[in-house]
């Protein structure tokens, strides 16, 4: 057709159910509009689809994107249950030519998917995008879908570009959930699984998904870059301390958890599993590192884990490094579990282990912070006592973490395992601290 396939243009309250926009009457092949395949303009409360197999549409072909919502006016639709880009047996891309599902000019609370059984979306084939949010876009709900692969969430079918792209300052917008039904699988796409950029898309949430691996949390369906990407954004959180909120990120092409820009700050990575299965035990790293701050685009002032139990990253396995600061300052790295990664557990600057200066007094990434040099651990009548020194700026407070680990690291300087335990300390003016920690701190 010349135009979109269907437009809700006026009145709100529809329910679209069974309907091939963009195929043959088999749902086999493409007979494409020539812009949208169905265009929700500024109407609340449509269904889309449903969830039993009986009400699902197919949106595939489309000159354009599969679905669009777009204006404040346009609230609380529901998208379910329908193939987005495929055919009729979800096996084989038909792909619109942009994204699958794109939310746009501030559109508000609108669900794509959801919790029930059926109503995930499968959203895959696509040019750009699976799902694209911008131009205001917030509170929307992404739940339950396969974004990056075909029905059986075993096999990728890769959307082009990003599985999940917010910019345009899209913000408060929740990627997955702390239950089961709300996790998406975001696999196989053509770029990031989640792309997180502009520095007014903020307050977004990323949780309980599986990205980078197929639906059983257990092979490798990598993206082809990060699994997620945050650029210029701030203050969002991938994954979260709450049961069920961390992500599996792991299997990918590229980093994990790629991170950059001036403004990309206060953003939270907690509870996440990096580079395992999801039983968190057996070994599917991503390709590069676990977490990746950039060099050439620093961002400063965000935390990896967190001071409380259930925020730390479980990050192993990974090609590099498990956490590799190249650049900016400020970025906390604490209660992790990190290990068996290929390269260092944390790598501040891109030399390998950087060597202590007296009163730390160098610049650079994190501000290339020394490490404390430990002497001795004495057990003893039930007790782990540790001595070493800290030598850091002077008069100044720092905070040490101490782990266990089955193996040392080749460098000598090795990850952190097992967290044991913290002490606060603080520097003389000399800069230097003498560590005795006994085992009450651990």
């Amino acid at each position: 057709f010349a135009g979109d396939g269907i437009v809700l243009l006026t009145n709100g309250g529809n329910t679209i159910q069974n309907v091939f926009i963009g195929t043959n009457a088999d749902g086999t092949a493409a007979r494409a509009n020539a812009s949208t395949g169905l265009f929700i303009n500024a109407v609340s409360n449509n269904l889309i689809g449903g969830i039993l197999p009986s009400t699902r549409n197919v949106i595939a072909a489309s000159g354009f994107s599969g679905i669009a919502i777009g204006g404040s006016a346009a609230m609380n639709n529901r998208v379910e249950g329908n193939f987005i880009g495929t055919d009729v047996t979800g096996t084989v891309a038909l792909g619109n030519f942009a994204s699958g599902v794109a939310l746009f000019n501030g559109t508000m609370n609108n669900t794509i998917g959801g919790t029930a059984v059926g109503a995930g979306n499968i959203i895959s084939g696509n040019k750009f995008d699976g799902v694209g949010m911008d131009g205001g876009s917030g509170g929307n709900l992404v739940q339950g879908n396969f974004i990056g692969t075909d029905i059986t969430g075993t096999v990728s079918l890769a959307n082009g570009q990003d599985g999940v792209s917010i910019s345009g300052g899209a913000s408060s917008n929740t990627i997955g959930g702390t239950t089961a039904e709300a996790r998406n699988v975001i696999s196989g796409n053509g770029l990031h699984g989640v792309e997180i950029s502009d520095n007014d898309a903020m307050t977004n949430l990323v949780q309980g998904n599986f990205i980078g691996t197929d639906v059983t949390g257990t092979l490798a369906l990598g993206n082809v870059d990060a699994a997620v990407a945050i650029t210029d954004a701030p203050g969002n959180t991938i994954g979260g301390s709450d049961s069920g909120a961390g992500n599996l990120i792991s299997g990918n092409q590229g980093d994990g958890i790629f991170i950059a820009g001036a403004t990309a700050s206060s953003n939270l990575a907690q509870g996440n599993l990096i580079g395992t299965k999801a039983n968190g035990i057996d070994a599917l790293g991503n390709a590069g590192d676990g977490i990746d701050f950039s060099s050439s685009n620093p961002a400063s002032d965000n935390v990896i884990g967190g001071t409380l139990s259930g925020e730390g990253n479980l990050i192993a396995f990974n090609g590099d490094r498990g956490v590799f600061v190249s650049g900016g300052t400020g970025n906390a790295i604490t209660m992790n579990s990190i290990f068996s990664n290929v390269g260092l557990g944390i790598d501040i600057g891109d030399a390998g282990v950087t060597p202590n200066d007296s009163g730390d007094g160098d610049a650079g990434p994190n501000n290339l912070q020394n490490f404390p040099v430990l002497t001795s651990a004495a057990f003893a009548g039930g007790q782990t006592t540790i001595m070493g020194s800290l030598n850091s700026a002077p008069n100044t407070t720092c905070r040490l973490e101490f782990f266990a680990n089955a193996f040392m690291d080749p460098s000598g300087n090795g990850e952190g395992q097992t967290f044991l335990g913290t002490q606060d300390v603080t520097t003389d003016g000399s800069g230097t601290f003498s560590l005795f920690v006994p085992a009450t701190v651990l």
